[in-house]
């Protein structure tokens, strides 16, 4: 095999190597395990010519002895996740198909998971492959299965390969499912996750369906549910209080809940449940008529190589925003309207001004002492996240202490007078959806005035007016 392996030699030369090292294989001149061994280096090598490996690859499936079709299998498997020609993917999943190969399917589902230049998500090769491998159902529960079961393999130091599957299908269902409603489907149905009753992630989704009226859509509101789901008390406290809010909620609202509407809807029936009887068209006056009072900063710089700045007028988006959206808008409001919070918030500013090195933010969050109304709490970046004054990088500890709050918050005081900055950029809106959050960025307008705009994860952006400082 030595001619074979030789990168000096052409691609022709060397497949003329391989099949005569073949040849001899089978004649017994050569040792079968060192021959296959080199076939299978050869076949995994992304340097090498993608006709060569495809070559390689045939001639390993050519092999009839009783073992190799379970080895061939695995070579499949271990190639697919990282494998970068399609023409590679598409030849391990003919293969897969005539033999039905069963094991290869979670990497298939990995393979798929990585981004393509060539093809759409509907139109990849590893899509076509699962609906031919897993005939009697959808591609999206498929990816759905291997999410519930990712396959066990020998424990290697520092990788959980259950735990790269389970993330990369969760991933993937993301990009197919961007607003949760297959995966929803998928959780309703009574056969989902049978076998898998002490599976802590089955019992959370399920938990979150049932009783927030949810699931999560991205990986970082996944570990934000998973954190939610831990039996501590103030975690079960706050479930209950959220679980006990939605289940009054009819079902044309829970249709459009996501798990960042669960906390302004916990806050609104302990402290305003005479909301949960307005309309959507009610809250919206109410709102309005408290946006009227104050002034209005719309975002004029333009990001270079960016569309402009979203519309963050309440009218824009009135039409597109849920009920359960207004909700959290008022909740907000009443946040921001607090004496301590709005003090909190100034002093906040303060120190985010002196400092030249970073972006400062935060979360509004549920009061320790008082749970039906909200503090401000900084969480200043690690020196390591200090990426300049006009970029803000949540910290890990801002992250995992915001399970319960409601919103995420930062600031755009790099000048008192900022205005052209009043509202949220592209990255900041990136920000709101990669995490799931509601997110609020506060603007200098003055010293003693910040410009106040709410952002979605789905990217509505609502300009509440700004707000004065008060001694």
């Amino acid at each position: 095999m030595t001619d074979a392996r030789s990168p000096s030699l052409s691609v022709e030369d060397r497949r003329v190597a391989m099949r005569e090292a073949w040849k001899r294989m089978q004649e017994g001149e050569l040792e079968r395990r060192n021959t296959r061994d080199a076939l299978v280096s050869i076949a995994m090598a992304h340097a090498n010519d993608e006709q060569l490996r495809v070559e390689a690859l045939r001639l390993l499936f050519s092999d009839e002895d009783p073992s190799a079709d379970e080895a061939n299998e695995r070579v499949a498997v271990d190639m697919l996740p990282h494998e970068p020609s399609a023409e590679i993917v598409r030849f391990l999943g003919g293969t897969a198909v005539d033999r039905n190969w069963q094991e290869t399917v979670p990497s298939f589902v990995r393979s798929y998971t990585r981004p393509s230049e060539v093809y759409s998500d509907l139109d990849r090769p590893e899509r076509q492959i699962l609906q031919l491998l897993r005939p009697k159902q959808s591609v999206e529960q498929t990816i759905f299965d291997v999410f519930l079961h990712p396959p066990q393999r020998p424990e290697v130091p520092g990788i959980n390969w259950a735990e790269r599957t389970r993330a990369d299908a969760w991933g993937l269902l993301t990009r197919l499912d961007n607003d949760g409603s297959i995966r929803a489907s998928i959780l309703g149905s009574p056969s989902t996750g049978a076998g898998s009753r002490d599976d802590a992630v089955v019992n959370a989704l399920r938990a979150c369906w049932n009783d927030l009226g949810c699931v999560p859509v991205t990986g970082e509101e996944l570990a934000w549910l998973l954190s939610l789901a831990q039996p501590d008390s103030d975690h079960v406290r706050w479930w209950t209080q959220a679980a006990s809010a939605i289940a009054g909620i009819n079902d044309d609202r829970r249709l459009a809940l996501k798990l960042y509407h669960a906390e302004p809807l916990r806050y609104t029936a302990r402290a305003r449940v005479d909301r949960f009887n307005q309309s959507k068209t009610s809250l919206l006056s109410e709102l309005r008529g408290r946006i009227n009072q104050r002034s209005t900063y719309r975002r004029s710089e333009r990001e270079q190589g960016k569309q402009p700045p979203a519309d963050d007028r309440l009218s824009t988006w009135q039409d597109k925003l849920a009920w359960a959206d207004v909700i959290a808008l008022m909740a907000i409001d009443d946040a921001i309207s607090d004496d301590d919070v709005r003090k909190a918030l100034f002093s906040h500013a303060e120190l985010d001004h002196s400092d030249e090195t970073t972006e400062y933010g935060g979360i509004l969050r549920p009061s320790e002492n008082a749970p039906d109304t909200y503090v401000s709490v900084l969480y200043p970046p690690r020196p390591a996240h200090r990426r300049g004054d006009d970029v803000f990088v949540a910290s890990s500890d801002m992250i995992e202490q915001s399970d319960h709050a409601l919103a995420h918050f930062h600031f755009h005081v790099q000048r008192w007078s900022n205005r052209g900055y009043a509202g949220p950029s592209w990255g900041d809106l990136e920000y709101a959806l990669r995490h799931g959050r509601i997110c609020v960025v506060f603007t200098g307008i003055s010293r003693d005035e910040l410009d106040v705009d709410v952002y979605f994860p789905s990217s509505e952006v609502v300009d509440l007016g700004s707000i004065r400082r008060r001694d």
